[in-house]
């Protein structure tokens, strides 16, 4: 029986390709504005609400768009596109003996943003342990261990990709840096310990992957 969208001889006539084609085309210019306003809205609310960004990505057009803010996270992305085109097997993109190596580092990409958007939850279970006070509430501490062991389990899992996160917050360290020399505030010494520690896990990551002792 032939599709009722496709071909000449279904019930939507030839028009039904078409018709899906634009329908997908659409889907994914709205799924990309919505990501580009998400993606530079975030680091614009955070730098001119909580001042954990550095101040110059609170700037705005006259229009109140986000413009710098916009600017870094195009230059980020069309950053990794050009490293992505990098490192393709030849100059064709869409050539198939690059098929398998971009896919490949499609998934790599999606699985690390799985393990950056990770922190900020284990952050909130190791808080709720926290205000579970002295008196450890048994169902505070139940779930907060639950959530503990969830995620250690999953970074685990995704080794190598975790110790690719570990030199994405690495680098969180510059703008923290100029944002305490805007404040005219010295490093936090916790903060510091941290970023420090962030830091020499990139070197030591850097080093066994260039020398080809760490292959995940």
């Amino acid at each position: 029986a032939a599709s009722p969208l496709g071909g000449g001889r279904g019930r939507a006539g030839g028009w039904g390709g078409p018709f899906l084609d634009f329908g997908f085309l659409l889907s994914v210019l709205g799924a990309l504005l919505s990501w580009l306003l998400l993606t530079a809205e975030t680091p614009h609310i955070a730098s001119r609400q909580g001042k954990s960004f550095p101040a110059f990505l609170a700037g705005t057009s006259r229009r109140g768009t986000p413009t710098l803010s916009l600017l870094l996270t195009a230059l980020i992305t069309q950053g990794l596109l050009v490293l992505l085109y990098g490192l393709s097997a030849t100059g064709d993109v869409t050539g198939p003996e690059n098929a398998s190596l971009l896919q490949s580092l499609y998934f790599a990409a999606i699985n690390m943003s799985v393990i950056c958007a990770l922190l900020p939850y284990l952050l909130s279970a190791v808080l709720c342990l926290r205000l579970a006070g002295p008196e450890r509430a048994a169902v505070p501490v139940l779930c907060s261990f639950l959530c503990l062991s969830w995620f250690a389990w999953v970074f685990v899992a995704m080794a190598r990709f975790a110790a690719a996160a570990v030199v994405v917050y690495a680098s969180g360290a510059v703008l923290r840096w100029i944002v305490h020399h805007q404040r005219g505030e010295r490093f936090p010494r916790r903060e510091a310990v941290v970023y420090a520690f962030l830091l020499a896990a990139s070197l030591l990551l850097a080093w066994a992957a260039a020398t080809g002792r760490w292959r995940g």
